[in-house]
């Protein structure tokens, strides 16, 4: 089964057939939710930052602390972020039949299969090679926008040069929303955590 005939058929009407897509959700949330429990457990040792960025205390102490409170909230942020990315699409795919609704149910899709395929394919990486995990999880993202790229192009049937222009005009919109998404969590994180703005001011040079 191609993965855009769920999505168009879904919104077509077809219900019986495919999985509703809020419990497909929810079923990501909780298989994300058992790899974050396991990970944070059992392999805390695991997420270490040092191995990815400079040598910078102050820097890694921040970007720790924030992937522990995006780690306990991780359903939250999805809640969030797809809202973002269907309004993002919507933008983007003006010219196309589906509304906003219908854009959400794309990435309640699209974001659920990529939180389980990637889930499931860190907990084995835990279990063999747990020093990768961190690097597989910078690469799932790009591997993410790839499939999105690709599944995008077969719902909305576009030709290479249309699906460069989309593709350059989502990255720019969504960078804009992504931007001012960050700053509002970084208010959020200092008015409700021990994250404060001292945390994200450089230490002098000695």
């Amino acid at each position: 089964m191609r993965p855009e005939d769920v999505i168009v058929g879904y919104v077509n009407g077809v219900r019986k057939k495919y999985i509703n897509p809020v419990s497909f959700f929810a079923i990501s949330l909780t298989i994300s939710g058992l790899y974050l429990f396991i990970l944070q457990r059992f392999f805390s040792d695991v997420v270490d930052f040092s191995s990815v960025m400079e040598q910078n205390q102050a820097s890694l102490r921040v970007a720790e602390k924030i992937s522990s409170v995006l780690f306990d909230y991780n359903s939250l942020f999805y809640f969030a972020i797809i809202p973002l990315l269907a309004l993002v699409s919507l933008i983007v795919f003006y010219n196309k039949k589906f509304n906003y609704t219908e854009h959400i149910v794309i990435y309640l899709y699209t974001m659920s299969l990529g939180a389980v395929l990637t889930s499931i394919i860190a907990l084995l990486m835990l279990l063999i090679v747990p020093e990768h995990v961190i690097y597989f999880s910078l690469i799932s993202n790009l591997g993410l926008f790839i499939y999105h790229c690709y599944l995008l192009k077969r719902v909305f049937k576009l030709k290479g040069p249309e699906l460069l222009l989309k593709t350059f005009i989502f990255l720019v919109i969504f960078g804009i929303g992504y931007v001012i998404f960050s700053i509002l969590l970084v208010f959020v994180l200092i008015a409700f955590t021990d994250i404060s703005l001292q945390d994200f001011a450089q230490p002098p040079k000695s």
